[in-house]
């Protein structure tokens, strides 16, 4: 085998260990940056259910007449956010976070992500809607 050949088999051998070296490591990166962005949109989602949820709470405490206003900020294009029973659920994709609320007489005329939402309470119950 001549020189020049031996050379460029090794310079092929070093290029392919080079390639799978970056692969691997370009690989490694994309699975810890969906789990840094899963985990934001986790810590977001909670955020907003969370606010929602010690809205409701402090107009519920404070009795007939109490309001409040909040802005149910959406940093995450996909959030849902809905009442139930007595929890807020903030959802998106197949994933959902939910926080509790002192009581499940809550009616929701509107809520939309976004914008700044009332919370009345009229005495007989909690009134959700945008403003």
């Amino acid at each position: 085998m001549n020189k020049k050949a031996q050379i460029s088999a090794e310079f092929i051998i070093i290029l392919i260990l080079l390639i799978s070296v970056f692969v691997f490591a370009v690989f490694v990166y994309g699975e810890q940056n969906t789990g840094f962005i899963n985990s934001r949109e986790n810590f977001e989602a909670k955020l907003l259910s969370e606010k929602i949820a010690r809205g409701i709470n402090n107009v519920y405490l404070d009795g007939n007449g109490a309001k409040t206003v909040i802005l149910a900020d959406k940093r995450v294009n996909d959030f849902n956010a809905y009442i139930s029973g007595n929890a807020v659920i903030v959802e998106w994709g197949n994933n959902y976070v939910d926080s509790s609320v002192l009581t499940s007489n809550v009616t929701v005329n509107s809520l939309t992500l976004g914008q700044f939402v009332n919370i009345k309470n009229n005495g007989t119950g909690i009134e959700i809607d945008n403003s």
